[in-house]
């Protein structure tokens, strides 16, 4: 099991969003380069980065933030936010990160999605569906659709093979994973799951860590590591010893 540390970028500061909402913020640093070194020196083996701008307002006044994080770290970065077509995909990968996620393009514009996914390659791209009850969140949030995340899932799974999956109920909210729903999506689509929302602690690593011979394979922590609920070394040098949180 692989935990991701997240950093989501709002007007140049690392920030963590009560349940998805822009106005419930809180501010852990304004030094996301620094934030993300201390990551990795702490074992991280990959970043999640999010540009929380990007995604609601197209605002894309972040970009030199997420070139010096990529320039300076060495390990992995996924990033999403905003990304609607293959011209901005291009652009983040010339930016140098090595993933990126698409979420809204996915469903408002699919076969820009496909377009993309055929060029750049899907195992440098992943999907991220936010849920919300029964509904899926796209434009950072800000707005509900009525579609299936299991139906979605199956539908890209033929190009894609690691989906993000990120209870904003519980985003930021430090109440546990949506567990029993995750392995249900699981089970259903035979997907591999990236968990996302809710982790509070490392007893929730542990339960997520029971259930991955489902397809849960990878865990984004955000405000239980900012606020040191989790502590970094403990979580990333027992991935990497024993490839699980014991």
């Amino acid at each position: 099991m692989i935990v991701i540390p997240a950093i989501d970028i709002k007007e140049g500061r690392c920030v963590r969003l009560f349940q998805g909402n822009y106005e419930k913020e809180t501010e852990y640093s304004s030094h996301p380069v620094e934030t993300a070194l201390r990551f990795q020196d702490a074992g991280a083996e990959r970043l999640h980065l999010v540009d929380l701008d990007a995604a609601v307002m197209n605002d894309f006044s972040n970009l030199k933030i997420i070139t010096d994080i990529c320039r300076n770290v060495t390990i992995p970065v996924e990033f999403g936010g905003g990304i609607r077509s293959l011209e901005q995909a291009e652009m983040f990968f010339n930016l140098g990160v090595d993933e990126i996620i698409l979420g809204t393009v996915v469903i408002k514009n699919p076969d820009e999605a496909e377009k993309i996914i055929s060029s750049i390659g899907s195992d440098r791209v992943q999907i991220g569906l936010d849920y919300y009850g029964e509904m899926i969140a796209i434009r950072g949030w800000t707005e509900l659709v009525s579609m299936s995340v299991i139906d979605e899932i199956i539908k890209w799974k033929k190009y894609i093979r690691q989906f993000i999956l990120t209870d904003v109920r519980r985003d930021g909210a430090l109440t546990g994973p949506d567990t029993l729903n995750l392995k249900k999506i699981a089970e259903a689509t035979g997907a591999y799951i990236t968990a996302s929302g809710g982790i509070s602690s490392i007893e929730d690593i542990r339960i997520l860590n029971n259930i991955e011979e489902f397809g849960i394979n990878r865990i984004i922590s955000g405000k239980a590591i900012y606020e040191k609920k989790i502590k970094l070394e403990e979580i990333f040098n027992a991935d990497k010893e024993n490839n699980t949180v014991s």
